[in-house]
């Protein structure tokens, strides 16, 4: 048998890079991109990623940009934006793009949230519909 799909992390932040990666290891294997130009060198192997969890606002560029690459390339796979940086342009971005949208300063309990993730992430992908 080959080698468990991974999640991919993009987050430049080094404390909440290793929470999210202490957490989600109980789940599976991560990779980690710290840059826009990092997570782009993934783009050719989505085919071994579980699901995403994605910042948007890295050094380098937008983390939308990104998520707009991985819908062309893989529609349904399952994107989480886990952002700071939250306007109502991003929202309706990440949702345009079938992505759900975690805020950072979340006052809800992060494990709940991330435990709805990985959930998502062990199902037949479905991109969540909004109502506009």
């Amino acid at each position: 048998m080959g080698e468990p799909l991974a999640f991919l992390i993009v987050e430049d932040d080094d404390l909440v890079l290793a929470t999210l990666q202490r957490w989600l290891k109980r789940h599976g294997p991560t990779r980690v991109a710290r840059t826009l130009a990092e997570a782009e060198a993934f783009l050719p192997r989505l085919g071994c990623i579980r699901g995403i969890l994605l910042d948007l606002a890295l050094p380098d560029g937008s983390g939308i940009s990104f998520l707009s690459r991985v819908r062309e390339l893989h529609p349904t796979l399952e994107v989480t934006i886990f952002s700071g940086h939250i306007t109502a342009e991003h929202i309706n971005a990440a949702c345009d793009l079938g992505a759900f949208f975690l805020a950072k300063t979340a006052r809800h309990s992060s494990s709940r949230l991330l435990r709805g993730f990985v959930a998502r992430t062990s199902t037949p992908s479905v991109s969540p519909s909004f109502s506009r």
